[in-house]
């Protein structure tokens, strides 16, 4: 035995938008088989709502689609790996807040860290070449070490940059500044 006895790989996201069936599809078909080769008892869970047809037809041997979720939660915390392998779309993703605020260890492309502030090997991994991918799952996987070590940045870049309480003094600031306007133009 290397690593853990029983690893879930997690993805999550709304499992109908274009640029999440491309990465699940692609984790499922293109990582998951080589992860499985060098881990018997790996698991993948896709989790969020709207899964059609090419989501919900990788389910399969080790690999479960959950479809909509009441708990998030519960999905980050059994997981041993937070795999995100985008290579479309935009925007911050907020799925990859959350894994972070949940410690989890992330294995993502540089489209994936696009608009959030983290260094890439410090604070996640990211790799935008299956071959790479595959390795860095297989180096996480057997090493608890490293998975804590990318786990404990993960969540201290969450802490200082997307805490709530860090976020919300800038919105009240600039309220501030358009009420004292709106004041002085009455």
């Amino acid at each position: 035995d290397h690593g853990v006895a029983a690893p879930l790989l997690l993805f999550t996201g709304d499992m109908g938008f274009e640029p999440n069936i491309d990465a699940a599809t692609f984790l499922a078909s293109d990582l998951f088989p080589a992860v499985r080769r060098e881990f018997p008892q790996a698991e993948l869970r896709l989790v969020g709502r709207n899964p059609g047809r090419p989501v919900r037809r990788l389910e399969g041997p080790g690999i479960q689609v959950t479809g909509a979720v009441p708990d998030m939660l519960q999905h980050l915390h059994a997981a041993t790996i937070y795999v995100a392998p985008h290579f479309t779309g935009s925007g911050t993703r907020t799925k990859l807040l959350e894994a972070m605020a949940a410690g989890l260890p992330i294995i993502t492309t540089s489209i994936g860290i696009e608009g959030i502030k983290v260094q890439p090997g410090r604070d996640l991994v990211v790799a935008d070449q299956a071959s790479d991918m595959i390795e860095s799952i297989h180096t996480l996987l057997a090493s608890q070490a490293d998975r804590e070590r990318f786990g404990r940045a993960a969540r201290h870049m969450a802490e200082i940059w997307y805490d709530w309480s860090s976020c919300l003094w800038q919105l009240e600031q600039l309220y501030h500044d358009l009420l004292a306007e709106k004041a002085t133009a009455c």
